[in-house]
């Protein structure tokens, strides 16, 4: 009987101690890291202003290489003619 008298209260301690080791490690954040990136809300909307204008948009557009679809498609079609 005097041996679980002196276990449980044992037990609770390494329990806490687990759980305090737990939350300085895992649950807050490290001291000294930045809660936000360098960048302030104004540069960032001002990148996306600059890079999202039709006319850039449309030239991206413009710039995607299809290849020769009608040669891909040549070759799917002979193939279908032949079932």
């Amino acid at each position: 009987m005097m041996k679980k008298n002196i276990i449980i209260p044992i037990l609770a301690i390494i329990i806490v101690a687990g759980l305090v080791y737990w939350y300085l490690n895992y649950v807050k954040a490290p001291v000294g890291a930045p809660e936000a990136d360098s960048l302030t809300t104004q540069q960032i909307e001002n990148s996306l202003k600059a890079d999202d204008t039709t006319e850039n948009i449309n030239n991206a557009i413009d710039n995607i290489d299809l290849g020769d679809l009608d040669k891909e498609f040549d070759a799917i079609d002979s193939e279908l003619q032949s079932l």
